[in-house]
């Protein structure tokens, strides 16, 4: 039995697309009132490129920041693993 609505899957793509296309609307009214005024074709062009990389940059970024987290996570239990074992070898004996 399939569901009635979307999937999960398919509302995060909606979701991201229309995002995109809003940084990509955004940034070609931009464009076209300061750099491209005589040019309007061009800021259509170039506000496809300038979307594209914020997306990409913002994905490197939140990556990064996983990456930088997973190695911070990955001392901490190392740290407690290592306490861990110390304080059973040195808790008192009965």
């Amino acid at each position: 039995m399939s569901p009635a609505g979307p999937s999960t899957a398919e509302m995060a793509l909606n979701f991201l697309t229309t995002i995109f296309r809003a940084i990509k609307d955004s940034l070609q009214t931009i464009l076209n009132e300061t750099i491209f005024k005589t040019r309007p074709d061009l800021a259509s062009f170039y506000s496809d490129g300038i979307s594209l990389l914020i997306s990409l940059t913002a994905l490197f970024l939140i990556l990064e920041f996983l990456s930088g987290a997973k190695k911070i996570m990955g001392f901490v239990l190392l740290a407690g693993w290592v306490l861990l074992v110390l304080s059973i070898f040195l808790a008192p004996r009965p």
